[in-house]
């Protein structure tokens, strides 16, 4: 098993830059050393980027086939396919989400999932966008001899993203397989929350053909062996805490006027904010010079669990079979 980030965001590129380009290239890596068992691909973050790139990553893992459907200007719905044949991969893959996870990156969640390629861990759901937005000025190019000014610019929704079973990412996101604890989950943070967001929608499914890496019998023994492993983890359990202290806050509607009480609690909050996210690090870090792009947490270590029960189970599968 390995672990590879591809956080373009994170290492100062355009997000999906280059991704299916450095995915090929690490497979290739591994499998001159003997062989892949299990792939995440960490898209904790990630902003997104280009819909053409969030294809072609996709397409590394599915066999041809639409990857996303996009509603028009006009209202017309039209499917994005990988039409290049083959896989790059055709393993295990686990993609690790979360709340900032957005756009391109929420695609190909998407994809992955109504395939049934592999599993989404993290977050209850990612970020839920799921439109395209383009700025336009305001009528320079008809006034701009009588007065030019810049009158300002209006961005524009121009494009709405489906998954290929018809939902919209809008809103709602892609909601992982297992959830893992983490303040950030409880945030309100994602579409859902901004003023005048526009709500989830549906259109007609693409017509695809789902694959059996995926399973409810896989998904619920994945399931109940991360909680186990979870409700037992002394980390965990100070995240939990974490989690709800903070919602105690959040929820609190009152707030003290006496000056060395209320400078009491900020400094509680200010120590609280710190640890906020420790377990479900995914920023690079630096360990004796080398950078870590996989820090060494219960949050990270328990994904690499479930990957490695993800990959058993489907080996055990794979056996029964014969």
């Amino acid at each position: 098993s390995f672990y590879r980030d591809f956080r373009g965001a994170q290492r100062g590129d355009e997000n999906f830059k280059s991704t299916s380009r450095d995915v090929r290239k690490v497979l290739a890596e591994f499998d001159s050393k003997g062989g892949v068992d299990g792939l995440i691909i960490d898209l904790r973050t990630n902003g997104g980027g280009a819909l053409t790139e969030a294809i072609e990553v996709s397409g590394l893992f599915i066999d041809r086939g639409p990857v996303v459907q996009v509603k028009e200007l006009d209202g017309k719905v039209k499917p994005h396919a990988d039409v290049d044949a083959g896989v790059a991969y055709s393993g295990p893959l686990v993609v690790l989400c979360n709340r900032l996870s957005a756009s391109a990156s929420e695609i190909f969640a998407g994809v992955i999932k109504d395939y049934r390629r592999g599993i989404v861990v993290g977050d209850t759901t990612t970020h839920g966008k799921g439109t395209v937005q383009n700025v336009m000025p305001v009528a320079r190019q008809f006034f701009q001899f009588l007065n030019p000014q810049d009158r300002g610019a209006l961005k524009l929704t121009i494009n709405q993203f489906y998954r290929v079973n018809g939902d919209s990412t809008q809103s709602r996101g892609v909601h992982s397989d297992i959830v893992l604890p983490s303040v950030l989950d409880h945030m309100d943070l994602g579409e859902s929350f901004l003023d005048n967001a526009i709500p989830f929608d549906k259109v007609a499914p693409a017509v695809y053909t789902p694959l059996d890496m995926v399973s409810p019998e896989i998904v619920s023994a994945l399931k109940e062996r991360s909680q186990k492993r979870v409700q037992t983890d002394p980390e965990f359990r100070e995240v939990q805490q974490e989690i709800n202290e903070y919602l105690e806050r959040k929820k609190r509607k009152q707030v003290t006027l006496n000056e060395e009480q209320l400078r009491k609690e900020r400094e509680q909050e200010k120590h609280a904010d710190g640890k906020e996210g420790k377990d479900d690090e995914s920023d690079d870090s630096e360990a004796d010079g080398q950078k870590v792009v996989f820090p060494d947490t219960s949050y990270n270590n328990e994904v690499l669990k479930i990957t490695l029960d993800y990959v058993n189970l489907l080996r055990d599968r794979k056996t029964a079979k014969r």
